[in-house]
Formats: structure tokens, C-alpha cells, sequence
């Protein structure tokens, strides 16, 4: 079990990972008791991420069940993606310019698009990112203006072995006009002209799935999430 938490209120970031594939219903239950007596003991709400393909079909017809005995709960299921190279070109707009989080304003206006976009409150978004030194590396983070107006976000992440492509974000005024794409394409190629080409990865919504299937990324696997409610 890998444990990556963030110690914040909003517990899709405090995360319990299987590392190596689950192999009964005994070795799922020994894992979910450890991972929960590790954010108890920090006091944590938590959740379990669940890469589909490190368990059997037997366990995961019964997985949402055994989750929720660790009082656990259904949440989002989301396909894994990954893409070596982004396809196609970008668009360019007119009055439109994308700017690396620097400073309380832009990040203030990170926390707000993210915010929003994901659903989450303004004040669990701004406690992941509390200061723009949280968005410098190996997180970056951009903010795309149109016409001076803040619109769009995205992040990525280094590793060792990949780059992984998060808060994707558009205000939902200005979305379906293309800045979802600039902004992915923006973060990645910033990102490569830093650390060198590696794979890029994320976790797709229903609704992201055609972008990034657009730019070149195709499903890898599925990701099970399985928050607590407190």
C-alpha cells in the first residue's frame, strides 16, 4: 500500500494506493485496515484509489461492499490515460495569453476557476495550494487570460518516469471555445522545455475524455475512487 497525503480537510487528497495487485479478499481487507489506521492516527479523511487492473474480477464485483464496511464510499471512476506526444496543432485566439501561477492574485485566481470547475470549496482548493511556491517544482501551474479576464487553469506534476497533467479547468462561461485544449497543450510543452519529453498522464472526467482523445491520449486503465465521508 502506498499512502500519499497532503494532510488537507478534502480528503481526495490525503490517498491510499495498491502497489502491487490484490490477490484475495483477505490481502484487499489487511491493506483497507492499514490504510485506515494510518489516517486515523493522523486524524485525516482519506480516500482509496483503485487502479482496476491491480485487482481481480471477482474482487471487484464485491469492492464497493468491502469498501464500505472500511467506511468507505463510492465516488468517481475515471479512465486512465496516457500519451507520449500530443497530436495535431493548437489554436491560437485573439486576446488570449497564458501565464505561470506567480503571486497571490494569480493564484488566488487558480484556487477560484479550479474551484469551481471541480465542485470543491474555495477553501479546501486554496488549502492544497496555500502560497504560489506550491506551484513552482516539480507542480507548476498556468492561468490562461481572455481579454484580461482569468478563464482557464491546468497543472502538471514531474516524476521520475512521467509527467502528470492536472486541474485541468475552464469557468464555465467560457467553455467549448477551445481553451481547454490551449492550456493543455501550453502545460505540457512548458513542462518537456524543463524535464525533457516523458510520458504524460491523468485521470479523465466523462466530460474531458474527446479532448484529450483529440491531443493524442489514449485509455490505460480505470481509476476507482472510494472516499470517507468525514
Amino acid at each position: 500500500m502506498t499512502i500519499a497525503a497532503v494532510g488537507t480537510a478534502f480528503q481526495m487528497f490525503n490517498a491510499a494506493f495498491f502497489s502491487s495487485p490484490v490477490v484475495d479478499r483477505a490481502d484487499l481487507e489487511e491493506r483497507l485496515a492499514r490504510a485506515a489506521a494510518t489516517f486515523r492516527r493522523r486524524k485525516l479523511s482519506w480516500s482509496l484509489w483503485v487502479c482496476e487492473e491491480l485487482v481481480t474480477p471477482e474482487l471487484r464485483r464485491k469492492l464497493a461492499r468491502i469498501c464500505e464496511r472500511a467506511k468507505l464510499y463510492p465516488g468517481p471512476e475515471m479512465p486512465a490515460m496516457a500519451a507520449i506526444e500530443l497530436a495535431g496543432q493548437g489554436l491560437e485566439f485573439p486576446g488570449w495569453r497564458i501565464e505561470r501561477v506567480a503571486g497571490e492574485a494569480a493564484l488566488g485566481e487558480f484556487c477560484r476557476i479550479g474551484a469551481g470547475c471541480f465542485r470543491v470549496p474555495p477553501k479546501w482548493f486554496a488549502e492544497i495550494y496555500d502560497a504560489p511556491e506550491r506551484l513552482s517544482t516539480p507542480v507548476r501551474g498556468w492561468v490562461g487570460y481572455a481579454d484580461g479576464q482569468a478563464v482557464a487553469t491546468a497543472a502538471t506534476v514531474d516524476s521520475c518516469e512521467a509527467i502528470g497533467l492536472y486541474n485541468l479547468a475552464t469557468d464555465e462561461a467560457f467553455r467549448r471555445r477551445g481553451f481547454g485544449e490551449a492550456m493543455s497543450r501550453h502545460a505540457v510543452a512548458e513542462t518537456w522545455g524543463e524535464t525533457g519529453a516523458k510520458p504524460v498522464v491523468l485521470q479523465s472526467t466523462r466530460q474531458g475524455i474527446r479532448l484529450y482523445e483529440r491531443l493524442g491520449f489514449q485509455k490505460v486503465g480505470r481509476i476507482r475512487v472510494f472516499p470517507s465521508l468525514s
